[in-house]
């Protein structure tokens, strides 16, 4: 059995903290000014009704107008404001319950921790994509959600052969998904949370910099 803890420590490593990025596909941003961001990974488009949003809001709107997004005094207000969001105990607690039940879900029921754990992250960075990646690579029905056939045969699996094919669906998707309109700029975050090896992340890089993602 896969804990929890360990995988959402990982996946909290990878997501941050409150995201204000305008091309930020789930964020909520009529006429490109975001007015509700992302927070560790919870976009407010596909979870509106999320409790934590009125603690965000209310917190950062008794800071100081926020800076133009990308600019050094953005970050330094966003930091600020993440370490206000850390101390509202609540909302802590809302974002693991969250992510329990939303995204870990039968996960824990793989017995291969790193398994686990990395479709776990490719499932919150994506909405149901590393689930969909482990049952294409297991041959059973890809349909996203995690149930009895899937563990089963994710259980008997190779989990080593298992990961580095999923790692190469991951790629090609992520590499797909950074040449959309004004998604280059998260490609390194993207790629950065697969675990390629050295030699597969430097031939990802150079496709990547062939398409005029990267410089």
């Amino acid at each position: 059995m896969s804990e929890f803890q360990q995988a959402h420590d990982v996946v909290m490593g990878n997501e941050g903290g409150v995201n204000y990025d305008p091309n930020d596909r789930g964020n909520v941003a009529p006429n490109g000014i975001v007015t509700t961001p992302t927070y560790k990974g919870i976009a407010p488009k596909p979870w509106p009704k999320w409790g934590g949003w009125k603690y965000i809001t209310d917190c950062a709107g008794q800071l100081t107008k926020m800076p133009t997004h990308g600019t050094r005094e953005y970050y330094n207000w966003a930091k600020y404001l993440n370490a206000r969001l850390s101390e509202i105990k609540v909302l802590q607690q809302m974002v693991l319950e969250f992510y329990k039940a939303n995204f870990w879900n039968r996960l824990g029921e793989i017995n291969d921790q790193s398994l686990a754990t990395w479709v776990y992250d490719k499932d919150v960075n994506t909405g149901s994509m590393g689930s969909r990646w482990l049952q294409e690579s297991l041959g059973v029905a890809v349909d996203g959600m995690i149930g009895s056939k899937t563990i089963a045969a994710a259980n008997k699996a190779d989990a080593a052969i298992l990961l580095d094919e999923m790692k190469g669906h991951a790629t090609v998707y992520y590499i797909m998904a950074a040449q959309k309109p004004g998604q280059k700029g998260f490609y390194k975050s993207w790629i950065g949370r697969v675990g390629l090896s050295t030699e597969k992340l430097a031939q990802a890089n150079f496709e990547a910099r062939n398409l005029g993602i990267i410089a």
